[in-house]
């Protein structure tokens, strides 16, 4: 997920967790939008390999410091870009700026619903032009418009980490358009699920991530459960 400042982790997360907890047979990684220091104090207590700000840091589960995948990366674009966030800040009541290292983020979750769409679609089109000619990528997901360096991306992150172990099945999940790039990787055996709408390159679509839920309490973790038991693959 890829949730903001504004947005907390899922209340009672760890527990709907606890099913795809990871066994022999069973690698979990969680990607994220928000910082390292976020996912380790959500996640920091599971055995999982953690990808931070969008695939800018990897900590492989098991290990102790985290991973900078973003050397020799700019982003001296990011001066010239926050003068123009802090000059919606002050224009749209309720919204805020969060300043990560590989990012800026403009938040609208807690303005009018209307006015803040409305902002939310100017500035995106507004940084789309000003940026035209950067190496900068501009989303607009749940509430935010985030801008990010183009060449870091979830997918990248998500691809590097699929190519180090075979796998029978990759199962990638998300719940926003910051999860799309995650959809493309190459590799044998994909299977996608979407909680978007209009979402094409997932193999399936959801409307609700109940399903997600309750298929990791489920056949994913029985399916798990029963490999681990098996013999090793030659």
């Amino acid at each position: 997920g890829g949730g903001g400042a504004g947005a907390g982790a899922d209340e009672g997360g760890g527990n709907r967790l606890e099913g795809p907890r990871g066994g022999p047979k069973l690698d979990v990684t969680g990607v994220s939008g928000r910082t390292s220091d976020d996912l380790e104090a959500w996640l920091g207590g599971f055995p999982f390999t953690m990808i931070a700000e969008h695939g800018a840091a990897l900590r492989r589960a098991g290990a102790p410091e985290w991973e900078r995948l973003d050397a020799g990366v700019s982003y001296a674009w990011k001066d010239e870009m926050l003068p123009i966030l802090r000059l919606y800040e002050q224009s749209t009541p309720g919204s805020f700026v969060e300043e990560k290292k590989t990012s800026l983020v403009w938040h609208y979750r807690n303005t009018d619903p209307e006015f803040g769409a409305w902002k939310a679609h100017q500035l995106a089109v507004e940084l789309g032009a000003i940026m035209a000619n950067e190496p900068v990528e501009i989303r607009h997901g749940r509430k935010i418009i985030e801008a990010s360096a183009a060449p870091i991306s979830r997918g990248a992150a998500v691809r590097r980490v699929l190519h180090e172990r075979r796998h029978d099945l990759a199962l990638c999940a998300g719940d926003d358009q910051t999860d799309e790039s995650m959809l493309a990787h190459n590799v044998p055996h994909p299977f996608s699920i979407m909680f978007v709408p209009n979402q094409r390159r997932a193999h399936y679509r959801s409307p609700a991530c109940a399903a997600l839920r309750a298929l990791l309490r489920g056949p994913l973790a029985q399916q798990a459960a029963h490999a681990s038991r098996r013999q090793p693959l030659a």
